[in-house]
């Protein structure tokens, strides 16, 4: 199954999403605030193999946020802190 990293975390400006899919995968994913709230989300289309994404949080509030990353209906989220 894929796999994926959030980094640096926490993070200041530019969060790198690094995306490990051992077949081609549809994907997407959704960054959620601590109360629950959608605050980007991005359909990725096929991935496969190592697939880099690049969010720029440099003018999002400081905090805890939720990455969720879906690859074939399979989800996993990683908690990131915003400096």
């Amino acid at each position: 199954s894929a796999s994926f990293a959030a980094y640096p975390n926490p993070v200041k400006n530019n969060l790198t999403l690094e995306i490990n899919a051992p077949k081609k995968s549809n994907s997407s994913y959704t960054i959620y605030d601590v109360i629950g709230n959608a605050i980007e989300n991005k359909n990725l289309g096929i991935i496969s193999e190592k697939h880099l994404e690049y969010v720029d949080m440099s003018s999002w509030a400081s905090g805890f946020y939720f990455v969720e990353l879906l690859v074939d209906g399979n989800r996993s989220t990683k908690k990131i802190i915003k400096n």
